[in-house]
């Protein structure tokens, strides 16, 4: 079957090659001779015409011997001897066109060998192709049929699969979304329960701070006024004991009222005391006074003695009487020693009881004083033993209050801690939730990506399908199409060969006389070929490359192997 198709194939391209050929080259090729012909009586009548100007001229340079003139003629005279020169080539190519047309008679030989081949080649795919359409056509009917059938069947069960995995889309897109609000609810009561723990923690570390502050001031407070009305109380105690103590010291009201009396009695002989001691110095003046004159008198009493040195008596007398009186003077003198002397040790007594009651005095005075004050103080202390009991009391309940704040601020804590506790169970609960749908979404997606690959899968398998169903057309059609092609190309390859062998008959028998008359006749026309030798150089050049192509071609079609066949690709495109 394979080489069938390969032979098939190989006339193909060979049809190809030859459509390939452009109408106009071979009507070219036909039209070649004639025009060569038509060129070469141009160039005759050129030739003439130049001949006749070449006179002309030669008539003009022999009348007018211009210079002028004669440069333009040496001017045509150079470009005749150039086309001169370029009809040679143009016979030397024709020489080698004559070699070249035996070998392209060859090789046109073989083409007809070729052609009588190919069309045994067509004879037999016209029967393979008549086998085909009896037997392969309709096996083939009949397991495209059972395919179609089954890939009916599979898309039915794939397109349901495929609503039932948009419904699955459908539905993971709304668990998506609800789980993607979830989440972000998650985030937020997370966010929330984390700045409410924090703000309980904050609460709870102020508190316990300002507690613990509140509480060891209050209880150093406390503690200090404690100690301090401790204190006080223990000074005031003392204080009160010495004051008792100064109390049983003092006399009591009868020795108040003896001392009293006695005070008033010394005071008594103190004022006799001081009124004797008033009068003493008078006395005293006065005995002075009177020594005094007694001296004075003794004096006299000498003084006239002494003047009187007759009175012997009365100088007695007045002696006895000097005696008498210092007698007397002498005990006044000692009466008044002695009587000084009591008077100083009495004065001295005086003053020392006097020193000693206003020593008492000023002691009872003192003692008076004090105990006022005493009793000022004691009032005093009492008041502020008052006060301090009342803010002892007012300590011990601001003290039970603080107590019973602690107590209640320990119940906050722990009710702080309990709350803590459930949201940390809660936001645990809700990882684990989260977890749980984590989980599920990852199963669902793992679901989601295996139903995706089963449709990725189907898809591909649907696109088999269909590239199958596609090729059982394209056979189809190109069973079709080969009964037209069979048909058509034995009427194609019959003309085309027909046409071939005919144009390149005349070619040959064209290019034979050409070159024949081109022989006979190039030595005598070399110089009447004009401008036209150039256009008949370049159409039998062109006419060469042609023939040079077809020949080519062919040889390569001829040559081509019958593997390096059209890919399928390119059979299933035509």
């Amino acid at each position: 079957m394979a080489k069938k198709r390969e032979g098939w194939f190989f006339t193909k391209n060979m049809m190809k090659e030859i459509d390939g050929i452009p109408d106009e080259m071979l009507d070219s090729e036909e039209r070649t001779a004639p025009e060569v012909q038509e060129s070469v009586s141009d160039n005759t009548e050129e030739l003439e015409q130049l001949k006749k100007q070449l006179e002309e001229a030669q008539k003009g340079m022999e009348e007018k011997q211009s210079s002028a003139e004669e440069a333009a003629l040496k001017e045509q005279i150079k470009k005749l001897e150039e086309e001169r020169e370029e009809l040679k080539r143009h016979l030397e190519s024709v020489y080698v066109s004559k070699n070249y047309t035996s070998k392209l008679e060859t090789k046109l030989q073989e083409l007809e060998d070729q052609k009588q081949e190919n069309t045994e080649t067509i004879q037999t795919l016209q029967r393979e192709l008549e086998q085909l359409k009896s037997t392969t056509v309709s096996e083939l009917t009949e397991e495209t049929l059972k395919k179609n059938a089954a890939l009916q069947q599979q898309l039915d069960e794939q397109a349901a699969k495929l609503a039932e995995y948009m419904d699955q889309s459908k539905k993971y897109e709304e668990i998506e979304a609800e789980f993607e609000s979830f989440r972000e609810a998650m985030d937020k009561a997370a966010e929330e329960h984390k700045a409410a723990l924090e703000k309980l923690e904050q609460e709870k570390a102020d508190l316990l701070k300002n507690v613990e502050g509140e509480k060891d001031e209050a209880l150093e407070k406390a503690q200090r006024q404690k100690l301090q009305a401790a204190q006080t109380a223990s000074n005031l105690k003392k204080r009160v004991e010495e004051l008792q103590d100064q109390i049983n010291e003092l006399p009591t009201l009868e020795e108040v009222q003896a001392m009293r009396l006695s005070n008033e009695s010394l005071q008594k002989q103190l004022d006799e005391q001081t009124t004797l001691l008033e009068d003493y110095p008078k006395q005293k003046d006065a005995a002075v006074n009177y020594a005094e004159e007694c001296k004075n008198l003794k004096v006299r009493l000498t003084e006239s003695l002494e003047k009187n040195e007759a009175g012997d008596q009365f100088k007695e007398e007045a002696e006895r009487t000097i005696n008498r009186l210092e007698n007397q003077i002498n005990k006044l003198q000692e009466a008044a020693k002695a009587s000084e002397s009591d008077l100083q040790q009495l004065n001295e007594d005086l003053q020392n009881q006097v020193t000693d009651l206003t020593a008492q005095y000023e002691a009872t005075k003192e003692q008076k004083e004090n105990l006022k004050n005493t009793l000022v103080d004691y009032q005093i202390l009492k008041e502020e033993h008052g006060q301090l009991t009342e803010e002892n009391n007012e300590l011990t309940t601001e003290a039970r209050q603080l107590k019973k704040n602690v107590q209640q601020l320990e119940k906050q804590l722990a009710t702080s801690e309990a709350k803590q506790e459930e949201l940390t169970t809660a936001l645990e609960n809700a990882k684990e939730e989260k977890d749980e749908i984590v989980e599920k979404m990852r199963k669902v997606k793992a679901e989601l990506k295996e139903k995706s690959d089963e449709l990725i899968v189907f898809t591909r398998e649907n696109q088999d399908l269909f590239k199958t169903k596609r090729e059982m057309e394209a056979i189809r059609n190109e069973n079709e199409a080969l009964k037209k092609e069979i048909v058509e190309a034995k009427q194609d390859i019959g003309e085309v060969l027909i046409i071939a062998r005919r144009q390149a008959k005349s070619m040959v028998e064209t290019a034979q006389k050409e070159a024949e008359h081109l022989i006979s006749t190039a030595e005598l026309e070399m110089a009447t070929i004009g401008e036209k030798a150039q256009t008949i150089l370049s159409d039998v050049d062109e006419l060469n490359r042609s023939v040079k192509n077809v020949y080519g071609n062919w040889i390569k079609a001829v040559e081509q192997p019958a593997v390096e066949c059209p890919a399928e690709e390119e059979v299933e495109q035509k």
